[in-house]
């Protein structure tokens, strides 16, 4: 504008020297024609006035459509310094960053990027402003509210005036379309999973309606099956959880009866039959199943025998939490046993009355039925004792095999006759003559119907006229023991003496002299022929002798100790020995191990109790009682919780007697009670003794008193954590209290104090009055500041003259000056080392809280170890607390 006013002002004075050079020629103008000119050259300036303000306007207008279009444009506009500060930024970006220019000028742009995207950002800038192309990134912006905005940066670098790089950014928000690609996809994910819904929708539809037709076919089995299936609690009173409908066909109740009343199944079993079926209920639970009948009374007052069977479910755990099972009726059946018995009954009263023995035995000789007359003859006292027992074993073994032959051919359709000889239940034999035929069962099977009788009489006359040699064989032949017959030499023996001797036949035994049969001498030392004599003596006089004998083998020549019964008997009117020998060598053995197990068990030097199964005390040996005091007559037939000390819960125990019957034995430490009443610790190992089946018998535990190990291991507990010549706790038990504390009051948001405190003047009484006196007087100083002190509080000697004081539960911080200015007056009074020597020290402390100075052990210290030195630079003799700024100064 100012070169336009400068033209016009050229044109004007060029204008005016023309004229003046022209005015002889205008001189002859009249004046009117000059003031013509003068008001057109006034118009035309007018007129180029007017142009010019116009011009001004035109401009102001496009400079302010221009800053419009800047300020408010939909994108916004930055220019950013080569440091990355906003130097320039129109009102669409501080808009959209949340802030107003002002506070926006000279901020890092770098601030608004949100932290997913900063990396990526400063590299962005880095390589922007070292190149000088226009580059695009894309960013997520935080604004001050926490919201995100999506933008797209447009970055060119450009210089400035003074070729300072600078950025210009046109900012596009694009946090819409960001929001709608997202929700495209989110869209895209819902549609999909619609479709997942849909078709689960589907397939759960299917399988509801064929869950639907299952559930119809199943009630329509349960409605019409012959048994009622139910559920029901397993805690009494056994509430039934579920019902099969066909129980209104069977009982006349409806299944709501079953399910709205806890008691309703248990008030209708018959009152006869309730004991019975909580007896087979409880044994469900050992065994998991039942099978029972009981009475049970139906809506119309009657009574019906069901049969029922049932089962225990658990659940993964292992824990019951269903009985489920089924009732049948067994009326009907019920109708017909008794028809059954009562005709059985009739017929038993016929039988029952003849003289004779009627049985009927299966094909395999089982005992099917007998008679009482059948029961007298076998020696039983009622049927059940040997129903379906085999009656070969009622046979003399002799018999055994003929009368199981006799017994099929029977069976196989053949009538006949057989005499043989019994051993009734109580050993008695009897001689029997049967007369049996064959007999069909209701199952078609054939059995013997056999009428006996007893011919035992008959019999022993026939016997009696078999030599009397032969029937004393028969006797002793079959006895286990040898026996021998002598009068003045052999003259018969069993097979169990050939077994015995080692002789093959009755005639070369009988060639040796009874002195053959052993050693010369017995273990006493005397003859064993001079002994023998002595003994024949003695049984002839007394009718028999029982005593010990070594004998020896006549093929090999080992002695052996055996058991001689010597009997005195008259054969033929002659008197003769005869001698029953059984072999005790291995009871020998065993008496022998018994005994050294005794004096083991009487020589241990720790206590040993043995239990039987029951734990019942039957043994203990001498160092029991040292340990105890109780003496073995006091402990027999108790149980070991005379021990018990208290100290121990059931839980322990259950445990302990867990770990025996799981892995056969138990070690460990315990406390048990002496006599005496003194509680003391023991090592102590159980160990279970099995019997071939794998059955307890037996207990033996080993008691070890380690009261001396205790306090031994108490002692170096105390070496750890304790100073040895306070006695005060040390570093190490220092920290474990603040870890606790810290914890402790984190959780209830409390306080407490740290101090740290140093003695005054403690180096100059050592270095005077030598170690001896400085430890003195630690000690007192523990003692002095133990004393001013609570119990909840902690006194910590760290080494040296060095102490940390640990006061818990602060309701406020000023209450640890109370106990800092009496522990610092404490210290100042004089203290008595000795008879001679009394010294006057002080004290300085730091101190530190808890949570304000540190939330860790070790800050807590070093804050009030730094405190500390405050104290001594201030003076000694006072306390300091831990500051901030102090620590900054530091």
């Amino acid at each position: 504008m100012d070169k336009k006013k400068n033209s016009l002002r050229a044109d004007a004075v060029k204008q005016l020297h023309t004229a003046s050079t022209t005015d002889s020629a205008t001189r002859t103008r009249s004046a009117e024609e000059l003031l013509y000119e003068l008001q057109v050259h006034q118009i035309e300036l007018e007129m180029q006035n007017e142009n010019l303000r116009q011009s001004y306007e035109a401009l102001a207008e496009s400079q302010q459509d221009y800053f419009d279009l800047y300020e408010f444009s939909p994108v916004g506009y930055l220019t950013l310094s080569h440091q990355g500060l906003i130097e320039k930024i129109n009102l669409t970006g501080a808009t959209l960053l949340r802030e107003s220019r002002y506070k926006l000028l000279q901020r890092r742009f770098a601030g608004f990027i949100n932290a997913t995207d900063s990396d990526r950002w400063h590299l962005f800038f880095a390589q922007v402003m070292r190149g000088n192309q226009q580059k695009t990134i894309t960013v997520c912006l935080k604004q001050p509210n926490d919201n995100l905005l999506y933008a797209e940066l447009h970055c060119l670098p450009m210089l400035k005036a003074d070729h300072q790089p600078t950025l210009r950014i046109v900012l596009t928000d694009i946090t819409a379309s960001k929001q709608a690609a997202e929700l495209l996809i989110a869209n895209k994910e819902l549609a999909f999973q619609n479709e997942e819904k849909e078709s689960r929708a589907i397939e759960r539809r299917k399988m509801e309606r064929a869950l639907q037709k299952s559930e119809e076919k199943l009630n329509f089995l349960l409605s019409n099956a012959p048994v009622t299936i139910f559920t029901c609690e397993v805690t009494p009173p056994f509430r039934l959880t579920y019902i099969s409908p066909n129980i209104i066909a069977t009982l006349g109740y409806l299944p709501e009866q079953f399910h709205e009343k806890c008691n309703f199944w248990k008030s209708n079993i018959h009152p006869d039959d309730v004991a019975q079926v909580y007896e087979h209920l409880s044994h469900l639970f050992k065994n998991d199943t039942l099978q029972h009948e009981h009475r049970f009374r139906t809506a119309d007052g009657s009574y019906r025998w069901m049969y029922n069977e049932a089962r225990l479910t658990c659940d993964e755990a292992g824990k019951p939490y269903q009985i489920i099972g089924f009732w049948v009726d067994i009326s009907d059946r019920k109708k017909i046993e008794k028809l059954l018995t009562e005709s059985e009954r009739h017929l038993r009263a016929i039988l029952d009355t003849t003289s004779e023995c009627v049985k009927l035995v299966a094909r395999d000789g089982t005992l099917l039925s007998i008679n009482s007359s059948g029961l007298a003859m076998i020696e039983a006292d009622s049927e059940d004792e040997v129903r379906n027992q085999c009656v070969y074993l009622l046979l003399a073994p002799e018999y055994r095999d003929a009368f199981q032959a006799f017994n099929e051919a029977v069976c196989d359709g053949k009538s006949g006759n057989m005499e043989f000889e019994i051993i009734g239940l109580k050993n008695t034999r009897h001689w029997m003559e049967t007369h049996a035929v064959p007999f069909n069962l209701e199952n078609g099977d054939i059995v013997q119907l056999a009428f006996t009788r007893e011919i035992t009489e008959r019999k022993r006359l026939e016997k009696s006229l078999y030599d009397s040699e032969s029937k004393f064989h028969a006797l002793y032949d079959s006895s286990n023991d040898a026996i021998v017959l002598w009068d003045t030499v052999i003259f018969d023996c069993n097979q169990a003496a050939l077994t015995l001797y080692g002789c093959k036949t009755v005639a070369e035994f009988c060639t040796y002299h009874p002195a053959d049969l052993s050693p010369l001498e017995q273990p006493c030392g005397t003859s064993s022929l001079i002994l023998a004599q002595q003994y024949i003596a003695t049984a002839l006089e007394k009718g028999q002798l029982r005593f010990e004998w070594t004998h020896k083998k006549i093929d090999t020549g080992e002695s052996f100790l055996t058991e001689v019964l010597l009997n005195i008997l008259i054969l033929n009117e002659k008197t003769v020995l005869q001698a029953t020998v059984h072999d005790i060598t291995e009871r020998k053995h065993a008496e022998m191990e018994l005994r050294i197990a005794a004096t083991i068990f009487e020589s241990q030097t720790v206590g040993m109790m043995i239990t039987d199964a029951s734990t019942h005390i039957i043994n203990v040996n001498q160092a029991f009682t040292n340990l105890t005091g109780y003496s073995k007559a006091e402990v027999l037939n108790q149980k070991p919780r005379i021990l018990h000390s208290g100290r121990q819960d059931r839980l322990f125990y259950d445990n302990l007697w867990q770990s025996i019957h799981d892995s056969g034995g138990w070690q460990g430490e315990i406390w048990d009670k002496r006599k005496n009443g003194d509680i003391y610790p023991e090592f102590m190992t159980i160990t279970a003794v099995r019997a071939n089946q794998d059955q307890i018998t037996h207990y033996v535990s080993t008691h070890i008193d380690i009261t001396e190990r205790k306090a031994a291991e108490e002692e170096i507990k105390l070496l750890a954590f304790y100073d040895p010549l306070t006695g005060l706790p040390n570093r190490r038990k220092l920290l474990d209290r603040l870890r606790y504390a810290i914890a402790i009051n984190r959780r209830n948001h409390s306080q407490f104090a740290v101090f740290m405190m140093d003695l005054d003047k403690f180096k100059a009484v050592n270095d005077k009055l030598g170690h001896a006196a400085g430890d003195e007087l630690l000690k007192q100083v523990a003692a002095r500041i133990t004393r001013c002190l609570r119990d909840s509080d902690m006194v910590v000697r760290l080494g040296g003259d060095e102490f940390v004081l640990v006061l818990e539960n602060l309701k406020f911080p000023e209450a640890a000056d109370i106990i800092a200015l009496k522990v610092i007056a404490d210290l100042t009074e004089p203290f008595q080392l000795s008879a001679n020597d009394t010294v006057q020290i002080g004290a300085s402390i730091g101190i530190s809280l808890y949570p304000q100075h540190g939330n860790t052990p070790e800050s807590l210290m070093d804050h009030a170890d730094t405190a500390l030195y405050q104290a001594k630079d201030n003076g000694r003799g006072c306390f300091v607390y831990f500051s901030g700024n102090e620590l900054t100064l530091l």
